[in-house]
């Protein structure tokens, strides 16, 4: 539900428009993993059999197979409810701004707004865990930190102040130079607010049952006392948490723009324009649960390591966090760093008797943190840890993009007619960004699939383990010559030697496609105004260059962007690797 009313009021040079804009959202999301049983089998062959034992006897009481596991994830909740997350929240907006014209040529406007986002707390109140709320943590700086999983951030008021221009530079219209600078707001993906009453410890557990449960459809039909009891919320232990900084605030950033448009002979115009964003608040995650890194790899990659590193099972999990008896505590923070730019260059030529163009070019950097969409971002490629992040290529940096197209319209007939238009499109740029990374978790911060790659001198810098298997065997020798060739087959890994791989450091070869489009319209005039009634059929070919050739408009994937991965760290500390 939303509300908006606007004022606009005229005084000779200035026009000030005034508003007051109301929204009430609200959103029911159900995420109940493994509510349904999970069943992990040794083999195709023993899944097979148990499905079948159970088709013959949907009574069995054992499984005629021994599972590798078995999981149910139960709600926690009165009388078993679904764990639905219920969020509401009520946005209240007020803005104001004068388009003020100074003179023939020159327009300003100035203007600010302001924004009050509030949730509503009734539904989170429920799911406060006080296991939770009585333990401390630590922030990314070291400080002691407190959770509550019953609490949404408090109401803020933000404010965007801005300020824009339009200046005709000869009176004509030919010269335009507009620009503007301000603060804007975006809003959060509701669904990182709302996992809090999903992720609480209090809602839903996950029991493991024993290695001879029957298959079942539904869990409610397996043998009776064959699962252990539902457990209390303050028995559990393992979860993870999903949390909020009481202190979060909606995204803002900080954007300024310049440019000129030139109108050309024959009828073209030319745009040069310029970008910049800043980031005022972004989003970011950190895992308050998670202990600092306490000593560093030997050299020559010297990265720092978490206690955990080197460590397995509970050992690992008691050097891992501050509050072994939970697993990680995932709080939505803001962060300042980041920023992005693009130059674009664009020649445009509007319709003129049916003929019409675009082509452009536009070059683009970002750095931010992470792009947080969901709390996976605890992967985000890195050499330093998730907790102390540091301003990388962005998973939005663009870096060369060429887009156009080019189209003919042609109109006929009178009372009965019709149009037909061609249409050829094009879009051009920079393949997909890759980060290096060794599989596996090298530093012990409990991610796997996210530690960068060190690129040494010479391969002969890391220790390889024998890597073998049916029918082959690659000794460590054979394996640093291959993984040397690895690197000098890569201009860009070839240029870090010595250094980590950057997070969206590579990026793959460019991808240029062709759409080409015909449409036809047709029509009849009616009634004493003539007017038009009509049809359009459409005809179009997506990447209408591999059409003619299998060799254009084909797109690049990496085999692999992870060349190494962690065999095992010494007592010593160094970490062995098999390619």
């Amino acid at each position: 539900f939303n509300f908006t009313d606007n004022l606009t009021y005229f005084a000779g040079k200035h026009t000030v428009t005034a508003g007051v804009a109301y929204e009430y959202f609200k959103s029911d999301n159900l995420f109940f993993a493994v509510s349904n049983g999970l069943y992990a089998y040794n083999s195709i062959a023993d899944f097979k059999a148990a499905v079948n034992s159970y088709l013959a006897n949907p009574n069995a009481t054992t499984s005629p197979v021994t599972l590798a596991r078995y999981q149910l994830r139960l709600s926690l909740l009165p009388g078993g409810a679904k764990p639905w997350q219920y969020l509401k929240s009520n946005t209240f907006s007020f803005y104001a701004q004068d388009e003020f014209q100074i003179n023939e040529k020159f327009k300003l406007t100035g203007g600010i707004r302001g924004d009050v986002f509030a949730y509503d707390n009734s539904t989170a109140a429920d799911f406060e865990n006080p296991v939770v709320a009585g333990l401390t943590f630590k922030d990314e700086y070291g400080a002691d930190y407190k959770v509550s999983t019953g609490q949404f951030p408090s109401s803020k008021l933000l404010l965007s102040p801005r300020l824009g221009f339009n200046y005709d530079v000869l009176g004509d219209q030919k010269i335009q130079v507009r620009g503007g600078t301000g603060i804007f707001v975006s809003r959060i993906p509701q669904v990182l607010v709302s996992n809090q009453l999903s992720n609480n410890g209090v809602s839903t557990a996950v029991i493991t049952g024993p290695t001879n449960t029957p298959f079942r459809v539904n869990p409610a039909d397996l043998p009776a006392g064959i699962l252990p009891a539902s457990p209390s919320p303050t028995s559990l232990t393992g979860y993870t948490i999903n949390a909020e900084d009481p202190d979060l605030k909606y995204p803002m950033i900080w954007k300024t723009n310049l440019a000129v448009d030139h109108k050309l002979p024959y009828g073209f115009v030319g745009t040069i324009e310029g970008i910049y964003n800043k980031n005022v608040q972004a989003l970011r995650y950190i895992d308050a649960n998670l202990r600092g890194q306490n000593r560093v790899f030997p050299a020559p990659d010297s990265r720092e390591r978490f206690p955990a590193s080197g460590l397995t099972g509970t050992a690992a999990t008691n050097a891992r966090f501050y509050n072994p008896q939970i697993s990680n505590v995932f709080v939505l923070k803001n962060t300042s760093k980041g920023y992005a730019y693009t130059i674009t260059a664009k020649l445009e030529r509007p319709v003129t008797n049916g003929l019409g163009g675009m082509l452009a070019y536009t070059y683009g950097y970002a750095k931010d943190l992470q792009l947080v969409g969901s709390t996976v971002v605890a992967n985000t490629p890195t050499a330093v840890g998730q907790n102390y992040l540091t301003p990388s290529y962005s998973d939005n940096d663009l870096r060369h993009r060429i887009v156009g197209f080019l189209n003919y319209r042609l109109e006929y007939g009178g009372q009965y007619g019709g149009a037909t238009s061609v249409t050829l499109g094009m879009t051009a740029n920079s393949g997909t960004k890759l980060s290096y990374i060794v599989s596996g978790d090298l530093n012990g911060d409990g991610q796997t699939n996210n530690d960068l790659l060190y690129v040494p001198n010479t391969a002969s810098e890391l220790a390889f383990a024998t890597s073998s298997g049916t029918g082959y065997s690659f000794t460590p020798a054979q394996q640093q010559a291959a993984f040397d060739a690895f690197i000098d087959g890569d201009k860009y890994l070839s240029s870090r030697r010595g250094q980590y791989a950057e997070r969206n450091g590579q990026y793959l070869p460019w991808l240029t496609r062709f759409d080409f489009a015909i449409a036809q319209d047709i029509y009849v005039k009616v009634g004493a105004k003539g007017m038009k009634n009509s049809f359009q059929v459409r005809f179009d070919i997506l990447n209408v260059g591999n059409l003619l050739s299998d060799k254009w408009g084909v797109g690049y994937q990496a085999p692999t962007a992870s060349p190494l991965s962690l065999a095992s760290v010494s007592a010593a500390g160094v970490p062995t690797y098999r390619m």
